[in-house]
């Protein structure tokens, strides 16, 4: 299957709109953001292709070759690649926090990841694709995008584990966004990529629900461990509604807890029939739960507000709505929105 193959169950709007994203691994304040019709940077660079041209070699603004469009399992990988741990965590789960140095180990990463980049704290895997901004005209912030022939990538969750930034494009102008947060860890009983994502939308200059009283009143603490939070934005300042669901246990539905050791699917690799059944379970089981608030909070919202949708953002992707089509023409020129 292929990414722009998509676009035929997106004919008649009954289907959520899917977008994904990425981060470059030099520069995880660069979000690359994939729809079934076209892939780009938003906010300060600001330039588009269509998704089937994506891996295409790119040179001055156009196609340099009639490559075909990359499978969507490739693309899938990297968009879900929490594997491509940094070093640094990577010593820390085998045990050698203090062995950074140590020859053995370096010569062993080396041989496992060959050139991929393997200092301490750099991903030691990641997707390599052409880059369609190389040696493109000079506007935006895309000064060290256009010098580089390659976009290393790697899953957003290495940045922030909820990929906000792609929904708070402000022609988007998202009302409402049903945030859930799968993290694992003690960062998550302090919803901590909630977190992250107020902090990034302040220094973006993008509208969020008051950051500065969520992280200066400690609500954190609270909202990390229940099951469902709203946390309600300013409609005259444009900012969404956050609706948070982060992954909890839940007493009432048994002793699966996605946070223990045995389940924290950050550090593990295999899971029997019976962790998958659990973990499905409780997330369907919370959800459930949280729907009452979710209809309330909806009834409450949506009549103050223009019609444009509700939107959806967790930790392994993102739907929402948007423009743009694909042309067709074997050599396309990078457009900027």
């Amino acid at each position: 299957p292929l990414l722009s193959h998509q676009q035929q169950l997106l004919k008649d709007g009954s289907v959520p709109f899917p977008l994904y994203s990425a981060v470059c691994v030099d520069d995880q304040n660069k979000w690359l953001e994939f729809s079934p019709y076209e892939t780009g940077f938003a906010h300060d660079v600001n330039a588009w292709i269509p998704s089937w041209s994506f891996g295409r070699e790119y040179y001055n603004e156009k196609s340099a070759s009639f490559a075909p469009e990359l499978p969507f399992g490739l693309l899938m990988a990297t968009f879900g690649s929490t594997f491509a741990e940094r070093t640094g965590h990577l010593y820390s789960m085998c045990g050698f926090e203090d062995n950074y140095n140590n020859p053995i180990l370096s010569k062993l990463l080396k041989s496992l990841y060959a050139d991929q980049t393997h200092h301490d704290g750099k991903q030691v895997m990641f997707g390599r694709f052409h880059n369609f901004l190389y040696r493109q005209s000079n506007s935006g912030d895309r000064t060290n995008l256009q010098r580089a022939i390659s976009l290393s990538l790697v899953d957003g969750s290495h940045a922030m584990n909820l990929p906000f930034p792609p929904l708070l494009r402000r022609e988007r102008a998202v009302d409402v966004i049903l945030a859930f947060d799968a993290s694992v860890g003690p960062a998550a009983q302090q919803a901590y990529a909630l977190r992250v994502g107020c902090v990034w939308s302040k220094s973006e200059n993008l509208p969020f629900p008051n950051c500065d009283a969520f992280v200066a009143n400690q609500q954190h603490v609270r909202i990390g461990n229940d099951i469902v939070t709203v946390i309600r934005g300013n409609a005259l300042h444009s900012e969404p509604t956050i609706i948070y669901l982060p992954f909890v246990s839940n007493s009432k539905y048994g002793s699966c807890d996605p946070r223990s050791v045995p389940l924290a699917y950050e550090t593990k690799s295999t899971f029997e029939a019976d962790d998958v059944r659990d973990l499905s379970g409780l997330a369907a089981f919370n959800l459930e739960a949280a729907i009452p608030t979710i209809v309330e909070t909806l009834k409450e919202i949506l009549p103050t507000i223009p019609k444009r949708g509700v939107y959806g953002v967790s930790s392994s992707g993102t739907s929402t709505t948007s423009r743009a089509g694909r042309t067709g023409s074997s050599t396309e020129i990078v457009r900027s929105a």
